[in-house]
């Protein structure tokens, strides 16, 4: 404060070189930083080069009296730098030994770190000049410190050796390592620091393309991109064949020379490694050291530990490259497979809603289903959700239809059968209980199973086993039985054409399906989805449907059930043009057939579902007047769900009148 006050700078700034060495000693190492930094400016400014010299030679000396633990987390870069430049400005004024000392020092700070290489480098140059000064004193620490260095050396040598643990640090990091933009930085990074480099860049190139800076270190991509042309010229285009690219000194090399002005400036030494893979990619990996950098050019060891890191860095990026083909590959199958479960169900009916509900109650056990119902009201879909609900979901869903196949042909696609059973049976061959193994059977239209056949699925539902046809043994077998019927067995049952006991075998469970007329509010649900899915697979834009051919679904009877509406719905999208509203013109001919032949009453009125349409039109048109569109209301005064009121709005036509 008092040189502060006498305005005497150079006092003040040696004052605080003095309570830097405080700092250090107190282990405080970022205001010892910042004092040393206001003295260095302050001597500078002032033109005291002898000061300046001792106050950057003293952050290496003042870093060593810092806490073991403390001092290693310091970055040493800016330490380096000081002492680099201190020994420059000494050896300016003639002063070798302080030029010395300054190296002597950063060789000790580099081989605490264990850079072992580097500190015999600084040590080297600190003995050259301490030959010229004559300082026996310091020569004799230099010679102390040559000891613990040839120590060290051989203890890491014993130990492991350096480039073992850079490959092991390598491969640790690749395998952690998952996309592929990380895995490139990592590969770059690993080789510049392990190879005692400045800068670096990885280049690759796939399927025929022009080799591109991907992740670089050190230094810009605009920079690494030239560098790379430099590269590519001089090598062409079989750099992977030609081996690695290397230049002890690219300032003396003709190679290089007219590249030394722009892309190679202030580089001293050079190398480049290709990848090598075993497809068509090619890439290849760079690093140089600068001028000024102390190690000097590359050695045969960083030659061959870089082209280590490289096989390593290419067999990585081909794992990754297919680990993300096939994380790319289960999410397109992902996609494309059908929505597990109960969401594969489109309805607003509550007896569905209960169906599936049942469903998930029995999914995972092993009792038998037995969907009974018309065709087409979707026993084979709630068949594949019993499975796909199950936890045999993992296996394979068999569905036979056992009247698309031909009696004497039944029992041996059903159980197999073995080599000579009858005239062409060269092989034994597997049955479809066998392809079920561990997952579900489902056998629609079991009425139409021979009574032969019976007995014996009987026997399977019993005793768990088959036997092949021509079989002398049974095996074994492990899979669920779910059975759809379009008819009532028990009338079979009566006419003796259905095994009673067998009935009561396969109905553990019972379920009606419900015919699409008597859950007419799925209807409308079911046209706009079917119109969804046939629209996008023929890439097709339909504004929807006209409120006439809504009318019309829902008076329809529906013989053919869901499976009618679908082809009916698929049939209007394929005759439809882009932008299209589906009107009743694309209606088959037959569906407006039979809107039009209703039978009409005597005198010339509308038929009895007319009038209830117009009936039902006028309650609900009321109902929303007298609760002012408020729909869930109406819904619960009409006894209606919410999404059937809205179909039925939709459907009829009934439109909110305007106060005038």
């Amino acid at each position: 404060m008092l040189a502060e006050e006498l305005g005497d700078r150079i006092e003040q700034a040696i004052t605080e070189r003095a309570l830097a060495r405080l700092d250090a000693v107190r282990g405080q190492a970022a205001p010892m930083e910042s004092k040393l930094r206001s003295a260095a400016s302050c001597f500078e400014q002032l033109g005291e080069v002898c000061e300046l010299a001792l106050t950057l030679g003293s952050w290496a000396e003042f870093l060593l009296l810092l806490p073991t633990s403390q001092r290693l987390r310091v970055p040493l870069e800016p330490v380096t730098e000081a002492a680099r430049r201190a020994s420059t400005l000494y050896r300016q004024l003639g002063l070798v030994a302080p030029a010395a000392e300054c190296m002597l020092t950063l060789a000790r700070l580099e081989a605490e770190r264990e850079r072992f290489d580097q500190s015999l480098t600084l040590l080297e140059l600190a003995e050259q000049w301490l030959t010229e000064s004559g300082d026996h004193a310091t020569e004799d620490r230099a010679g102390a410190l040559r000891r613990e260095l040839e120590d060290q050396y051989v203890a890491v040598s014993i130990s492991t050796c350096n480039e073992f643990r850079a490959l092991e640090d390598a491969n640790r990091l690749f395998r952690d390592t998952s996309d592929m933009d990380g895995l490139l930085a990592q590969a770059v990074k690993l080789a510049v620091e392990n190879s005692g480099g400045d800068r670096g860049f990885v280049a690759f190139s796939s399927g025929g393309s022009r080799l591109d800076v991907v992740a670089q270190h050190g230094l810009g991509r605009d920079r690494a991109r030239r560098i790379l042309r430099v590269i590519e010229g001089l090598a062409g285009p079989r750099l992977a064949e030609n081996g690695p690219l290397f230049s002890s000194r690219v300032s003396a090399d003709p190679r290089f020379s007219v590249a030394l002005t722009d892309a190679l400036e202030s580089v001293g030494s050079l190398v480049c490694v290709p990848l090598n893979f075993p497809s068509q990619a090619v890439g290849l990996v760079y690093v140089d050291r600068l001028n000024d950098n102390l190690l000097g050019a590359f050695r045969q060891r960083e030659l061959n530990l870089l082209a280590v890191l490289a096989n390593s860095a290419a067999v990585a990026i081909v794992e990754a490259q297919r680990s993300l083909l096939l994380a790319e590959n289960r999410e397109l199958r992902d996609k494309l497979r059908p929505s597990p479960g109960a969401e594969r169900v489109v309805t607003q009916s509550r007896e569905m809603a209960g169906i599936l509900t049942l469903l998930r109650k029995v999914g995972d056990s092993n009792a038998t289903v037995l969907f009974m119902g018309e065709t087409g009201t979707g026993k084979g879909l709630l068949a594949q959700v019993v499975h796909e609900m199950s936890n045999r979901r993992d296996h394979a869903f068999v569905q036979v239809n056992c009247a698309a196949l031909p009696e004497q042909l039944l029992e041996s696609e059903l159980f197999g059968y073995v080599h000579g059973a009858f005239t062409g049976a060269l092989r034994d061959k597997s049955g479809l209980f066998e392809e079920a193994e561990g997952g579900t059977i489902f056998l629609d239209e079991i009425e139409k199973v021979p009574e032969m056949v019976q007995a014996k699925l009987l026997h399977v539902l019993d005793q768990s086993e088959i036997r092949p046809v021509g079989a002398t043994r049974s095996k074994k077998v492990n899979a669920r039985v779910i059975c759809a019927t379009g008819c009532d067995l028990r009338d079979r049952i009566k006419d003796g054409r259905f095994l009673e006991d067998l009935y009561y075998r396969l109905n553990d469970i019972t379920i009606r399906v419900p015919a699409l007329r008597e859950r007419r509010e799925d209807i409308p649900v079911l046209a706009q989805h079917f119109l969804a899915t046939y629209a996008r697979q023929m890439e097709r834009e339909i504004k929807g449907f006209a409120p006439e051919v809504l009318r019309t679904f829902l008076e329809q009877e529906w013989r053919g059930n869901v499976r009618e509406l679908e082809k009916t719905v698929k049939r209007m999208v394929v005759l439809a043009e882009d932008g299209d509203t589906l009107g009743l013109e694309l209606l088959p001919p037959d569906l407006v057939g039979r809107v039009q032949s209703e039978p009409e009453s005597n005198g010339g009125t509308r038929s009895l579902r007319s009038n209830v349409s117009q009936l039902e039109k006028r309650m609900i048109a009321e109902a929303l007047d007298r609760n002012r569109w408020n729909k869930a209301r109406v819904a619960r005064e009409l006894g209606l769900s919410y999404p059937t009121l809205l179909a039925k709005i939709r459907s009829l036509g009934i439109e909110r009148r305007r106060l005038v």
